[in-house]
């Protein structure tokens, strides 16, 4: 630890500092819908032990303007079975209106399908 003033470092010093400027990433300001969410819980059955990372990245990267957070909140692994199950939660949400059933419930099969068309993945009771 040394205390100085900054007047006492001489001119030279500075100049044998190698300068960066560091990117800075900012978070956008995102405006706060007034509109309620709404939440489904999906619980996968993967078999094909091979497809979990596939299934894992799918669910982890949602993507959608409906979709205002999606994640992983339930692990199971069976290995005498040899099956994972996974439980994601798929928040909704709209900046312009209050999402009905029907909103979501197609939404939520748009964003499924991509994942249940993986070999060995499926939904009990779907």
């Amino acid at each position: 630890y040394v205390e100085i003033f900054i007047e006492d470092i001489p001119d030279a010093f500075f100049k044998l500092i190698e300068h960066k400027e560091l990117a800075i990433n900012f978070t956008k300001y995102k405006p706060i819908s007034e509109f309620p969410s709404s939440a489904r819980d999906l619980s996968f059955t993967i078999k094909n032990l091979s497809s979990f990372n596939k299934v894992l990245s799918m669910l982890e990267n949602i993507e959608d303007e409906l979709v205002y957070k999606s994640f992983i909140f339930d692990f199971y692994k069976n290995e005498k079975q040899e099956l994972i199950k996974l439980g994601s939660r798929i928040i909704f949400q709209s900046k312009y209106k209050t999402l009905s059933d029907e909103d979501i419930n197609t939404k939520l099969n748009e964003l499924i399908e991509p994942v249940l068309k993986i070999d060995g993945v499926f939904i009990e009771g779907m």
